[in-house]
């Protein structure tokens, strides 16, 4: 999954017929957790996760249809929860903040113990390891749920 890299799929009916097959796919009892939002020419769906997990990093696809030669063609990317989304980047801006706050300072100050840059640098840049890996693994494990709905947007396809 990657976020807001363009999916492109290809209808051969008219947008409003290519959303209806959608609909009538996300509607299915075998894709029963999948959630979907359609309105004018534009589709939302994600998949619906346990209270606990609300703000996660569950995948949403978000879309729209529009006119070809050929048919219509839906194109969207997929994208996460905006919580999720404005928490990652406050939470990197301010590691990499420190760390460069850190590495301006001088190597000695008054009041602090000998070594305290190297220590410092080390540490914040230990912390921006684990905060990348964290970021990694819940990526990894909404890859998953993009699977599904990939899946259930090729199946409506198939339905024609």
């Amino acid at each position: 999954m990657f976020w807001f890299f363009p999916y492109k799929f290809d209808w051969k009916v008219q947008p409003n017929k290519a959303m209806e097959l959608l609909k009538t796919t996300c509607q299915k009892t075998e894709w029963e957790r999948l959630v979907s939002e359609f309105e004018s020419n534009r589709v939302k769906i994600h998949h619906k996760l346990p209270v606990m997990f609300y703000n996660s990093w569950n995948p949403i696809f978000v879309g729209k249809f529009i006119s070809t030669s050929t048919g219509s063609q839906l194109v969207g990317y997929f994208r996460v929860h905006w919580f999720t989304m404005i928490f990652m980047v406050l939470f990197l801006g301010m590691t990499i903040f420190n760390i460069f706050d850190t590495w301006l300072q001088p190597e000695i100050k008054p009041g602090y113990v000998a070594n305290w840059k190297a220590n410092q640098l080390e540490w914040e840049l230990q912390f921006l390891a684990i905060s990348l890996l964290i970021f990694i693994v819940g990526w990894l494990i909404g890859l998953i749920n993009q699977m599904k709905i990939l899946k259930a947007i090729r199946e409506s396809i198939n339905d024609i």
